[in-house]
């Protein structure tokens, strides 16, 4: 599954991003979204899907960086591109 993740007023930031479906996560119709950053406590990261050019983007809400980590959870529907 390929994702496009729009999202960061960040600089001089390293980003890594992996998705983990549980199952209660799958059952809802979610997806988490697990950020490990370095550089950046207290930044925020949104996901932010922009498939469609001529339509606005869906932006989920904003998530804090803590101790090197951001947890998004986004709809599944919006994490297809």
């Amino acid at each position: 599954m390929r994702t496009k993740i729009l999202a960061l007023g960040l600089t001089s930031v390293t980003l890594a991003a992996g998705v983990v479906l549980a199952p209660a996560a799958a059952a809802a119709g979610t997806t988490t979204i697990t950020f490990n950053v370095t550089g950046c406590n207290g930044c925020t990261i949104t996901p932010v899907q922009w498939v469609d050019t001529s339509a606005e983007p869906w932006q989920g809400d904003p998530v804090t960086i803590v101790n090197g980590v951001a947890t998004a959870t986004v709809p599944t529907a919006n994490t297809k591109a």
